[in-house]
């Protein structure tokens, strides 16, 4: 058998070259289209990828205005009742402020000075009103209104006790009125009022002096020699008449006599007469009282003069324990009723008035009166 025709076999099993061709176009246009697939599928992948970045972005923003409105709208409320809370403190402080300045206002017109001012820092020390203007002026005034009734009271006292012919309280009462601190206003007649307790004082003084000069030349006529001699001393005492011309005379006199009857009396009733007489000049009551007390008890039978220096002196000396135990209930009074007590104070005040001689004491009745009128109600 021949062998078979190569070439035959070749045209039968391969493609010829339009076959080829056409092969080729028909992968190009698949590759192509594949491509375009492909670049189409991309495309879409990225506008879908951006529409959900957008949808994303969308609902983070949706998110946020969703958290933040609520947020935002929490923080307004909680501003609110913030600033809600803190006016309703500001006005709390201030009804409060209000009320301490209406205490002492209170206070002020009743005349409780003290206690005015004390309302009135204590409403300096309120938050916020601290250095307020109105604290200054109305402590300032409290003090001002105080020294104005310090003042008053003082001019009275004296002006009362002028009336009462209580010349020399009433010339210290005005003097200490005068040099009161403090006080701003008119002074004019506090200063009318000293010049004349001055002028009543010294007119007072020239009557004792007056006075004692007549008994002594009285006694001196009567031959009481220890009488006269204690009673020029004592007028030479009196402000005004210590540098007297004629007293000096008598007691030359008196004494020239009671030399020469030095023989003749008892030399110690002569001797503690003259003491007596020494301390009652110089206003040694006690020591004059023992002294004519002395002379007495010698027993020399003519003693009148002794007798009457030892009235004379057991008075003075009554009426000066008298006046120091008034003045030191008056003391002690007045010094609780600085301290607000006012049960001791009016204790104090009616014993000063118990005193013999101060029973219608103005003093002593007004400040009982004013003590009781502070003391709480039951007191």
């Amino acid at each position: 058998m021949p062998p078979a025709d190569s070439s035959a076999s070749s045209s039968t099993n391969l493609p010829d070259f339009a076959e080829v061709k056409l092969a080729d176009k028909e992968v190009g246009a698949t590759a192509s289209a594949s491509t375009r697939r492909a670049a189409t599928q991309r495309k879409q992948t990225e506008a879908e990828k951006e529409a959900e970045k957008k949808k994303i972005k969308a609902a983070l923003r949706r998110q946020h205005w969703a958290f933040s409105v609520p947020v935002f709208v929490a923080l307004l409320l909680l501003g609110y009742i913030a600033y809600l809370a803190l006016t309703a403190a500001d006005n709390e402080r201030a009804k409060i402020f209000a009320r301490l300045m209406a205490e002492g206002d209170a206070h002020l017109k009743e005349g409780l000075f003290d206690q005015a001012e004390t309302f009135y820092r204590t409403a300096g020390e309120v938050d916020g009103y601290e250095n307020n203007d109105a604290i200054a002026l109305a402590v300032n005034g409290a003090k001002r209104a105080r020294a104005a009734a310090a003042f008053h009271k003082q001019v009275n006292h004296a002006a009362i006790a002028l009336a009462h012919r209580d010349y020399d309280t009433a010339l210290k009462t005005y003097d200490a009125a005068l040099k009161m601190p403090g006080y701003s206003g008119d002074r004019s007649a506090a200063q009318k009022g000293w010049e004349q307790a001055r002028a009543l004082v010294q007119q007072e003084h020239d009557e004792n002096f007056a006075r004692d000069f007549a008994d002594a030349k009285v006694a001196w006529r009567q031959s009481h020699l220890s009488e006269a001699e204690m009673l020029f001393r004592r007028a030479l005492t009196f402000p005004g008449h210590e540098n007297d011309k004629e007293v000096p005379i008598y007691l030359q006199l008196i004494e020239k006599e009671l030399d020469k009857r030095a023989g003749v009396e008892d030399a110690a009733y002569l001797e503690h007469l003259r003491a007596g007489s020494a301390a009652f000049a110089a206003r040694k009551w006690t020591d004059a009282t023992a002294a004519f007390q002395a002379a007495i008890d010698t027993g020399y039978a003519n003693n009148a003069a002794a007798k009457a220096g030892l009235q004379r002196a057991q008075t003075a000396d009554a009426s000066a324990r008298n006046e120091a135990i008034y003045r030191e209930h008056i003391k002690i009074a007045e010094a609780a009723l600085a301290q607000n007590h006012y049960e001791e104070a009016a204790k104090e005040f009616t014993a000063a008035q118990n005193v013999p001689g101060y029973a219608y004491d103005k003093k002593a009745r007004d400040g009982a009166e004013s003590a009781r009128k502070l003391l709480a109600p039951g007191k």
